[in-house]
């Protein structure tokens, strides 16, 4: 079967608004037999949140506005990505990232109309088919995919050239007819059994909890203005949408203190484990980042405020009502980027207010383990699942490598992984555990949040910068931890321990050499991993304060 191409963004840009974003949930609604059969019994709540997400974009685009749950759809798709785990070894984890993803994609274009956005979907979509066609052996099946939605595309087209239709008009997925033109390509599973009623919007579980938590003027705001839109152009973060009361839920978010400045005043500095903040959400869309944190109401400090999610800075927004947060909007939501202005503070001692919840660890060992034991630790962390990103809840389920496909690694690299890694990759995982955000992937696998493995990091670091000719990657040096704010772990491959070094891009100053931003961090991989299963704090270690 000869190859389609998916439309490109301009021609996309021909097609009326609702029309495009019908002919992409035409094309996911194509791939949820796919979905269906790829997730197990333990990513339910996966599939219940993309076809809920589904079903509120084929609504918005049959009437031509958006339906009453798809703001909240697509901040519950959100926090699926951030938190979501594969659910088994039969379970390939660029499968169901992706199809989170253009889940999520889905829903932000039918919010925001970005034709950069609907194309994103579209490849997210294509890679879902793919992905199933390539662990399945279904030769084929992802053109035939790509030629529906080109088929989908020309009807539209027509549509268009044929009737009188405004730039905002309706389009129901009605206008494309059946799934398929013939018949499903060979391989395709059974679509799945769909009830004849509709998937309706459930309360989250702390709702009222949440509601008895809140101001009365905030309920009774957000009661009498749905989906209030803040939309300033001051706003770093862009447009953002606020919940509606029945959406609010209390939720909880682990932080550690290690990489601010009042690290050694922290009592609990040398256990390992989090502090627990409980926050209301305020916020169900954001434009430009992840709704999470960008506008807060903290119960245990009774006062508004926002964090960043990512390093766990939070600010309190001290004395302010909800009448004068209002009024200045992009000034207190702003403060997660600019440098906290009274009455804004950074909390600089949850010690004083918040439960500290410690990590489960190792019993300290007097010396490093060998690689024999480190291997055999993180499988039985693994098997009981226990094997987690440093400070967070997700526990990794990512299976192993092919060890086959290492070699065309190598030669790709030009030179040899350390043996400990490598042994991690294909004996315990392909990534998603270990210190911040964990392991990356080498090929596929956990990725860091710009959807890269380690193959694709390496790729882009190694390219040569035309703005910056001082700009160059250093040889044998693998990023493989990812650390969040674009920092990295790497092993030096060429040095016979497999040393450890720091990438930290964000003190490095225009002009000059990126010589200090690579920085020592551990004699070797072994040590640091050793240290890792300890509980050990491994800045501290490393004498390095970020």
């Amino acid at each position: 079967m000869k190859h389609e191409e998916l439309p490109s963004e301009k021609n996309l840009k021909k097609l009326l608004r609702w029309g495009r974003v019908a002919m992409i949930a035409r094309a996911l609604r194509r791939a949820m037999p796919l979905i269906t059969e790829m997730l197990d019994k333990n990513s339910k709540n996966i599939l219940e949140s993309i076809e809920f997400s589904l079903l509120q974009v084929e609504d918005s685009a049959a009437d031509g506005t958006l339906a009453e749950h798809v703001l909240w759809s697509c901040s519950q798709l959100t926090e699926v990505a951030r938190s979501v785990a594969p659910g088994g070894d039969d379970c390939d984890e660029d499968y169901t990232r992706d199809a989170i993803v253009a889940a999520y994609l889905l829903t932000t274009c039918c919010i925001n109309a970005d034709e950069e956005i609907e194309i994103e979907a579209l490849e997210a979509i294509s890679s879902v088919v793919f992905n199933f066609e390539r662990l399945k052996r279904c030769k084929a099946i992802s053109n035939a995919a790509d030629s529906m939605v080109v088929a989908d595309f020309d009807r539209l087209r027509n549509l268009i050239t044929k009737a009188e239709l405004e730039s905002d008009s309706p389009v129901p997925v009605t206008v494309f007819g059946e799934l398929w033109t013939k018949s499903k390509p060979k391989g395709w599973p059974s679509s799945p059994k769909i009830t004849s009623a509709r998937t309706k919007f459930k309360r989250p579980r702390s709702n009222g909890q949440a509601l008895s938590q809140l101001p009365s003027e905030v309920i009774q705001f957000l009661e009498q203005n749905p989906y209030y839109t803040i939309d300033s152009p001051s706003l770093e973060c862009g447009r953002i949408v606020l919940n509606r009361p029945e959406y609010l839920a209390i939720s909880e978010h682990l932080f550690s203190m290690r990489m601010t400045d009042e690290a050694n005043q922290d009592p609990n500095r040398d256990v390992s484990g989090n502090y627990v903040l409980t926050t209301i959400e305020l916020v169900c869309f954001c434009e430009h980042y992840s709704s999470t944190g960008k506008l807060c109401w903290f119960v245990e400090y009774e006062c508004f405020g926002c964090y960043d999610a990512d390093i766990g800075t939070v600010y309190l927004f001290r004395g302010v009502s909800w009448k004068r947060l209002l009024a200045r909007a992009d000034f207190y939501i702003n403060s997660a980027w600019d440098e906290p202005k009274k009455p804004i503070v950074v909390l600089k001692n949850p010690w004083e207010r918040l439960a500290f919840r410690k990590s489960k660890s190792a019993l300290n060992h007097r010396e490093t383990r060998s690689e024999d034991e480190i291997i055999i630790e993180l499988l039985s962390r693994k098997e009981a699942g226990t094997l987690k990103e440093d400070g967070f809840d997700k526990i990794c389920r990512h299976v192993p490598l092919d060890e086959t496909a290492v070699p065309a690694v190598e030669k790709t690299l030009g030179y040899s992984l350390p043996t400990l890694l490598k042994r991690m990759y294909c004996e315990v995982a392909n990534g998603g555990y270990g210190e911040s955000y964990g392991l990356i992937g080498l090929v596929g696998g956990a990725r860091d949040d710009t959807n890269r493995d380690v193959h694709k990091l390496l790729r882009d670091f190694q390219k040569p910068d035309k703005d910056d000719p001082k700009w160059k990657w250093s040889d044998g040096l693998l990023p493989v931890f990812h650390l969040g704010c674009a920092m990295y772990l790497c092993i030096d491959c060429r040095s016979r321990k497999g040393r450890v070094v720091l990438f930290e891009p964000n003190n490095h100053v225009d002009g000059r050499s990126w010589k200090n931003s690579f920085m020592p961090f551990s004699e070797s991989l072994r040590k640091m991993m050793s240290d890792w299963l300890d509980g050990k704090d491994l800045w501290k270690i490393a004498g390095i304060h970020v």
